[in-house]
């Protein structure tokens, strides 16, 4: 009876299954820390103000500030590729968990759509914005035009905000697939409505309402993650 008992302790339990990585949820978190980052190291002066050309012109001249730029457009891209990553984590989390209909599928490649247009013109706003330090850099023969600087940060700022409207329509996408299927908070889908109605004022406010959307991928990126733990 003895042998038996000790043969049957003898017998290894199996191990826990280990808990699978949210990549998606942490490509979220990423992302907000390197758009507070990226937005920290650029430094370039309001194309908008008075005196912004000889601002502009004294800006050029410090290599320090073109480096900055550069990092900070280099961890801009970066952001985009997370950014990415949370995007098709969000289209997987809104999936109902039945028959899904012909609307809510639409719904849910629009959603998509629209974080990839918004993710592509974020790469061309990181360019226009970069390109007069990178003509600067690398103009030995010449000093880079200031006015073809500022027109280029112009041109950059209305790709952002442009961009930053096609935000309005993922979110309501959003809103719209949470409410039906419940697979988001109340509160989160709500905000998300809120969101993408203040972010139709980019084009006045200079895109500073993505902000909002930062922190609303944020929360829903550490929510995902704390239901991971719990589950």
């Amino acid at each position: 009876m003895s042998e038996s008992t000790s043969a049957t302790e003898a017998v290894p339990q199996p191990a826990a299954p280990a808990r699978a990585i949210d990549w998606g949820a942490w490509a979220g978190v990423g992302f907000g820390v390197l758009v507070v980052v990226s937005g920290a190291l650029d430094s370039s002066p309001d194309p908008t103000t008075k005196d912004a050309p000889k601002k502009w012109a004294d800006w050029l001249a410090d290599s320090g500030h073109r480096t900055s730029m550069f990092v900070s457009a280099e961890l801009s891209v970066l952001g985009v590729a997370l950014f990415l990553l949370f995007l098709h984590r969000l289209y997987l989390a809104l999936a109902p968990s039945g028959e899904e209909s012909a609307s809510d599928r639409g719904l849910r490649l629009l959603a998509f759509a629209s974080g990839a247009v918004f993710a592509g013109l974020v790469v061309v706003f990181t360019a226009l914005g970069a390109a007069p330090a990178l003509m600067e850099e690398f103009s030995d023969d010449y000093a880079a035009d200031t006015g073809a600087a500022l027109m280029l940060t112009a041109a950059s700022i209305l790709v952002f905000t442009l961009g930053s409207v096609t935000l309005s329509v993922l979110l309501w996408c959003v809103f719209v697939l949470s409410r039906r299927t419940g697979n988001l908070p109340s509160w989160l889908s709500w905000s998300a409505l809120v969101v993408g109605v203040v972010l139709l004022g980019s084009f006045w406010l200079f895109g500073a309402p993505v902000l909002l959307f930062v922190v609303w991928v944020l929360v829903l990126s550490v929510l995902w993650l704390v239901r991971g733990r719990r589950g």
